[in-house]
């Protein structure tokens, strides 16, 4: 004979609490027993998840930082020893031990040095490296008004300057001032410059080459290399002659004369390598226009920009610009602003394909790579 099992709601309170408790212990044991299972399907899983969208954003900033230069040149990768002359100034004390100097460092001063000190007047200017962002902040430990200094530029590194007697907090531009030395925290006026990697967070002894960029805004970055490239992204390619968007007939990489003087026509025709010629050709005969109508000392990246502008517009156009007439006058910023006014085809007609080349042609010369 089968004895039927009472109802939950049929047990005393006692019993029912007691197989409650029952449950839960259950519960608990099944869970702990189900979990290194779960583990092991889910924590992969995650894993990949993770790994994967950090993949996707490492991706997205290397791509972002293409086109941008990469290293400076190898001369200018040196770190400058006592008594070198940058920019003007004197380095007073290079990075590294100075224990030597011991007896002649203001008192706080530590004996081995972060960083590179330039005897620098009070006020003067530091520019931005490219475009720039500036945070700024005191050292009550000695190193008075500080800026921290990041460039779009220099991806791998970023900077501090100390003892300043001012800072601009913000984005600026290349050849902006983002500060001015002075003599807050120890010692007398001068400027002490300070290149960390931005990944470690490991001091290290600053590069020559980001020095004089920061006093006398002038990009180190070599630009020919990279006016090519920009050039033929710009001009486009085509082995055979098609007109223009001003109705001219054009070859390879924008050309419209071959280099004895005859006009490009439709019908014409050229092989890879002939482009290539016919784009050196002109590149020298644009740089040759340059180096004649411009009177002032021009920076690299400023004779690059110039460069590709007259080979787009021709010589000519250049002699009878404003904006030789201003940059010959030394208004660099007022010349790079004239760019913008070049960007009308036939009839007064703005071409956004211009309007594209010629906030690049600001933007080199301005040292924006």
């Amino acid at each position: 004979m089968s004895i039927a099992k009472p109802r939950f709601q049929d047990l005393s309170p006692d019993l029912q609490y007691q197989v409650w408790q029952r449950q839960q212990w259950s519960q608990c044991l099944f869970y702990l027993l189900l979990s290194p299972g779960v583990a092991y399907l889910v924590i992969p899983s995650v894993n990949t998840w993770v790994d994967s969208h950090i993949g996707v954003q490492r991706q997205v900033r290397i791509e972002d930082n293409r086109g941008l230069p990469s290293e400076l040149p190898e001369q200018l990768q040196v770190s400058p020893q006592r008594g070198e002359m940058i920019a003007g100034f004197e380095v007073t004390s290079p990075y590294g031990d100075r224990s030597d100097q011991a007896a002649s460092l203001p008192a706080g001063a530590s004996l081995f040095h972060l960083g590179t000190d330039l005897a620098t007047p009070k006020g003067t200017a530091v520019y931005a490296l490219g475009t720039t962002t500036v945070d700024c902040w005191r050292d009550e430990g000695g190193g008075g008004l500080v800026a921290e200094v990041t460039s779009q530029a220099i991806p791998d590194y970023r900077f501090q300057l100390l003892h300043l007697d001012d800072c601009f907090t913000g984005i600026h531009e290349a050849g902006a001032v983002i500060a001015q030395s002075g003599d807050s925290g120890i010692g007398a006026a001068h400027l002490d410059i300070r290149q960390e990697e931005r990944l470690s967070g490991q001091k290290v002894p600053p590069y020559r080459g980001y020095i004089e960029w920061a006093l006398t805004g002038i990009s180190p970055f070599g630009a020919p290399s990279l006016l090519v490239d920009k050039l033929k992204k710009s001009e486009g390619f085509s082995l055979a002659a098609y007109l223009d968007p001003v109705g001219i007939p054009t070859i390879g990489y924008g050309a419209t004369t071959y280099p004895d003087g005859s006009p490009v026509r439709l019908g014409d025709h050229i092989h890879p390598e002939e482009a290539e010629d016919l784009l050196q050709w002109h590149l020298d005969k644009a740089a040759q226009s340059v180096d004649k109508l411009v009177d002032v000392p021009l920076a690299e990246h400023e004779k690059a920009a110039l460069t590709d502008f007259t080979y787009n517009v021709g010589g000519d156009a250049l002699a009878n610009s404003t904006l030789l007439q201003k940059l010959n006058q030394g208004n660099k910023e007022a010349a790079a602003q004239e760019f913008s006014r070049w960007v009308h085809g036939e009839g007064g007609q703005v071409l956004p394909g211009l309007v594209k080349r010629r906030k690049a042609n600001q933007q080199m010369f301005r040292g924006e790579f």
